[in-house]
């Protein structure tokens, strides 16, 4: 079945249980070529339970996801990293005894070292490119994640939380960063808890609260919205 062939990304109806737990209810958005969507919301509002449905490592109990207009739903991980699907985890595990560059290397076979070299300097990270990256910092990590995500070239890019932590000066370097991918053709979907981000970085926002889809459009006019005020802040 073909959907949508004009849109990058159609999600359709995605429900998805844990159990007694609803985590994700009747979700639905598309994304455009080239468009930066933050998906915001409080914990446990469902927003890694669905990049991970979108990225092939959960199956959603109904619901379908179209990708330029093929249906991927049931399709597994690593094919959807060769169709362009690429995501980043929230918490990163590189292999601790690989130096930051082998690691980013190995990572992808199809990737010279010069260009792994670029990566790694455009994120900041070509002064520990030669540590192992069992010694990187927390924020080290989440650059390197972030930096092997880009080695597999993705064409959407899925982003789980990377400026967690960072000060005000790594939060606009990321910024930057990612607008500089969606210059290359890059298509970015994106989890963030920092305000400051989601409004410098998205192009749209919309906003999870106990797996339902509450708010949907430009951040200015999302963040302001009463429902999501009291998402965030309770009643």
């Amino acid at each position: 079945m073909i959907l949508c062939p004009e849109k990058l990304l159609v999600v359709k109806n995605i429900h998805k249980r844990f159990g007694g737990v609803v985590a994700l209810e009747d979700v639905s958005f598309d994304v455009e070529k080239g468009e930066i969507l933050g998906v915001i919301g409080p914990n446990g509002a469902g927003k890694t339970t669905l990049l991970n449905i979108l990225s092939g490592f959960l199956k959603p109990d109904s619901g379908q996801i179209f990708y330029k207009g093929r249906n991927i739903t049931n399709l597994a991980p690593h094919k959807r990293v060769k169709i362009g699907i690429v995501r980043t985890f929230q918490i990163p595990r590189p292999i601790p005894d690989f130096t930051v560059l082998d690691y980013l290397v190995t990572s992808s076979l199809s990737v010279a070292g010069k260009i792994s070299e670029k990566i790694l300097n455009d994120l900041g990270l070509s002064n520990v490119s030669y540590l192992k990256t069992g010694e990187l910092t927390v924020i080290e990590k989440k650059r390197l994640e972030l930096a092997r995500a880009l080695t597999l070239n993705p064409e959407l890019l899925l982003v789980d939380e990377v400026m967690a932590g960072s000060r005000p000066h790594e939060i606009e370097h990321f910024v930057n960063l990612l607008k500089s991918q969606r210059e290359k053709g890059v298509t970015i979907i994106f989890i963030e808890h920092i305000m400051q981000a989601v409004s410098l970085l998205a192009d749209r926002v919309i906003v999870l609260d106990q797996g339902r889809k509450i708010a949907e459009g430009i951040p200015h006019r999302v963040l302001s919205d009463i429902s999501v005020i009291k998402a965030y802040l309770g009643e």
